[in-house]
């Protein structure tokens, strides 16, 4: 990403700030202590297993920036306490979206997610810089730190969005804010969550809902469930 200032994170995600300056610049956002880089904004995420807020005070001691907290920790400075770092997060990654007038391609579906991505993402590049998501970052997680990365090079970006829960890509597709979508497949994935392939076309068709009207959603058009769209 191009470098900002706190001021940025500050009026984005509001908070309580404790030792903030408006005016300190950082060059990445970073959610793991063992990749701290000096210049690092870090936000101290949650899951089952881990608790980011616990190692914000070592984010600071190895060079970042500050620190985006969730839960109230005496003489952490420079901090900003927000109710939910997960949440800020994704709307970091929405404004710093937003601020890049380019193409970006969603790509969401039951399966080829990946493989999809990797191979536009390399047509792309013949053309110019192309950000495309890492690995399988398709997740709440995954989505904004791959929109993180954008900068002033980029002419483009593929973006995959994952779901496995419904009502978990509408987020995804809005935060991305994608001209473009593809739609891969949809396959009886996750009934457990989804009961049936109705609820999967359901799912999945968000994201055709949401592109803009100038958007062109492109989608295997045999598939028996291109009609329930």
């Amino acid at each position: 990403m191009n470098t900002r200032t706190l001021q940025f994170v500050r009026e984005i995600c509001r908070g309580e700030p404790q030792g903030w300056d408006d005016t300190l610049p950082f060059t990445r956002i970073c959610t793991d202590t063992r990749a701290i880089e000096a210049g690092d904004l870090f936000i101290a995420l949650r899951g089952d297993q881990f608790n980011g807020n616990q190692f914000a005070a070592d984010a600071l001691t190895m060079g970042a920036v500050a620190a985006l907290v969730d839960e109230p920790i005496e003489n952490l400075s420079p901090s900003l306490l927000v109710n939910d770092a997960r949440c800020a997060l994704g709307q970091l990654a929405a404004a710093h979206r937003q601020a890049h007038d380019i193409s970006v391609i969603a790509v969401a579906g039951s399966n080829g997610k990946t493989s999809t991505k990797e191979m536009l993402a390399a047509i792309l590049r013949e053309s110019g810089a192309t950000l495309h998501s890492p690995a399988s970052f398709n997740n709440d997680i995954g989505v904004p730190l791959t929109l993180l990365q954008l900068s002033e090079a980029h002419r483009a970006a593929v973006v995959e969005l994952g779901t496995n829960h419904p009502g978990e890509l509408a987020p995804l597709v809005k935060m991305s804010s994608p001209t473009h979508g593809i739609l891969t497949g949809i396959g009886r994935e996750h009934l457990e969550h989804f009961g049936d392939l109705t609820g999967v076309v359901q799912e999945e068709g968000v994201l055709g809902e949401l592109l803009p009207e100038s958007g062109k959603l492109f989608l295997y058009g045999d598939g028996p469930w291109v009609k329930a769209l």
